[in-house]
């Protein structure tokens, strides 16, 4: 056999079976033979990070130029690990081999994590040996207690600095789970929390703290190893959360491959089917683009959602409207939403900070709230033009398109246009032009009983066109009265207030009405009536009742202004107006005194 051989097999098996052989004898001997290459790579080549599944080395120089260090870390459990300290390390290699020779001053310590987040170390042992040998890429340990003797450890390219981290920052989201990356306020590495919204009103929390990045060449991880908090939080009804801490000290390992993300906790594989993504921190982003072109109001029949900057510049804030009956509205609020800018689609994606309200009109213009849940958690995606809603706990959210205002609506700059009778339930709202003088009138007619009724008159409107549709601005002169209706057909009317504001903004040929003084509007959508008027059917309603009465002593005493369709209806005696004859003759109608208008 060749002294090459001999030499190579000889040293290998010293350094498997822990034989103490100085460093500078290996030296020696391969100096005997020509044919033997000392130091034919350097220990720079391999001082950095080595990992095996939850074990990692660690290879560097001393500081104090006396040779090198490794540092073995093996997280055990949750709560445990054995750390080996090697110091006044040597190298020597031959060939493409590389060895690492720690004789003597080698410690074995367990560490022990505490639930008040404090450690213990027992030391097992000091002055020991080990050795550690590269061959083709592998790392090999060998240590006196056996312990990494089947293990093969790989390289990792380099422990980066920030700016290598910082394309990885940020919040990764996988359907009701985030996990958000950030950087140690005290510098001392990197942050990961991870967000699970259990249900609407609670969710899991996992904080892993002072995490090492780590970059190679197919894939980059963050591992956080002993610092870790698991906590099960509660939101209460009213709006404050609850905290229970189930576990402090953990381990995980989240490795970022292809532009994926994926965590794996070592105390539970809760995570292991889930591929996490972070569109905003990569190439095929377009990262000139900004949340503002999505903001304003998107509709979808009765539902629509406005999305606006927070006050406190937090985020976003998302509001859903949906118009649940005459009386009934119900409202989905979420906060500090994030925004997420991809290609082709834009996102906002809410967690942990919104809630429902149920609101209800009563028969006196008051409204009592009820908040059925707070803590939600939603997605807002934008794509071609269409925004679509899912909330984790409502259904149908996700079956709704919602298309925004200054896309989905042709904008008439005539009023004309908008004119007329605009419904919602047992509400009306009638635009007209004023009876005298210039501007526009609203009148807002809310059925309260058979024998009741709330109405709003708006006098001296304003017809404005807006980028995303038009408006009718009443400002001071809204009155609000209480109407009682007598059975003779007479009315007795209370004023509540006089010079109140109001608007009614149509986007989408939806209009909404917003009061000042009050919220009786908030969350009622109206749609035009395409009414058609029968004879003595003032109102459009379908049927001829005391209402009708009402619309025509109204018009007849410039109150409200009747339409020539209306006019047509009841207009029997062919004056071209409305008079008192007729009024007169429609109540006679409805107590059955007649049977035929013209007789």
């Amino acid at each position: 056999m060749k002294i090459k051989k001999i030499l190579a097999v000889l040293s290998a098996c010293m350094l498997m079976t822990a034989v103490s052989v100085p460093a500078e004898n290996l030296i020696k001997v391969s100096a005997v033979s020509e044919t033997v290459t000392v130091h034919t790579v350097k220990a720079e080549e391999f001082l950095g990070t080595w990992v095996c599944g939850r074990c990692a080395i660690t290879i560097s120089e001393e500081t104090d130029g006396n040779g090198y260090a490794a540092f073995v870390h093996w997280g055990s459990s949750a709560a445990t690990s054995t750390e080996w300290t090697y110091r006044h390390c040597k190298f020597s290699s031959v060939d493409a081999a590389a060895y690492f020779i720690c004789k003597g001053e080698a410690s074995c310590s367990e560490v022990t994590y505490a639930e008040d987040g404090t450690k213990t170390t027992i030391e097992n042992y000091i002055k020991g040996n080990g050795s550690f040998s590269i061959s083709e890429g592998i790392l090999t340990w060998t240590e006196a207690e056996n312990s990494g003797a089947d293990m093969a450890f790989t390289k990792t390219d380099i422990v980066v600095t920030d700016e290598s981290a910082k394309p990885y920052l940020g919040t990764w989201i996988c359907d009701r789970c985030t996990i958000t990356v950030s950087k140690e306020l005290d510098g001392s590495g990197y942050q990961v929390l991870v967000n699970w919204g259990s249900s609407a009103d609670s969710s899991s929390e996992w904080l892993y703290r002072h995490c090492t990045f780590l970059s190679g060449t197919t894939e980059t991880s963050f591992t956080c190893q002993g610092d870790a908090t698991y906590s099960e939080i509660t939101y209460l009804s009213d709006g404050s959360r609850t905290r229970t801490e189930k576990r402090i000290t953990g381990n995980a390992v989240f490795k970022i491959t292809n532009h994926s993300l994926t965590w794996n906790d070592a105390e539970e594989p809760i995570g292991a089917d889930m591929i996490f993504t972070n569109p905003e921190n990569y190439a095929d982003v377009t990262t000139d683009k900004t949340a503002k072109p999505y903001l304003g109001i998107w509709g979808s029949q009765k539902f629509s959602v406005e999305l606006s900057e927070e006050a406190d510049g937090s985020g976003y804030q998302i509001v859903v409207l949906g118009k649940s009956g005459a009386a009934t509205a119900t409202a989905w609020t979420y906060h500090h939403c994030a925004f997420v800018d991809g290609t082709p689609e834009a996102s906002f994606i809410c967690k942990g900070e919104a809630y429902q309200t149920e609101t209800t009109y009563t028969e006196d213009g008051s409204e009592s709230g009820t908040r059925n849940f707070i803590a939600g958690n939603a997605v807002f995606t934008i794509a071609d033009g269409t925004l679509v809603w899912n909330d984790a706990e409502i259904d149908f959210s996700k079956e709704l398109t919602f298309v925004k205002a200054e896309t989905g609506l042709n904008v008439d700059t005539d009023a004309a246009h908008y004119l007329g009778v605009w419904g919602s339930g047992k509400c009306n709202i009638q635009l007209s032009k004023e009876t005298e003088g210039e501007g526009y009138r609203a009148v807002v007619y809310w059925t309260n009983t058979a024998a009741t009724a709330t109405e709003w008159i708006c006098k001296n409107c304003t017809f404005n066109v807006e980028e995303a549709g038009v408006s009718f601005i009443c400002n001071g002169g809204v009155s609000r009265m209480e109407l009682t209706f007598a059975e003779d057909g007479t009315e007795i009317s209370a004023e509540t207030y006089t010079k109140g504001s109001s608007s009614f903004i149509i986007i989408n040929d939806t209009l909404t009405w917003n009061d000042n003084e009050e919220d009786l509007g908030a969350g009622m959508l109206f749609e035009k009536a395409q009414v058609t008027y029968q004879a003595g059917d003032a109102d459009g309603s379908g049927e001829v009742d005391i209402l009708d009465v009402i619309t025509v002593n109204k018009s007849i005493l410039g109150k409200e202004l009747m339409t020539e369709a209306q006019i047509k209806a009841v207009d029997f005696n062919g004056n071209g107006k409305p008079d008192s004859s007729e009024s007169l003759t429609i109540l006679k109608y409805i107590v059955g005194l007649i049977t035929d208008f013209h007789a």
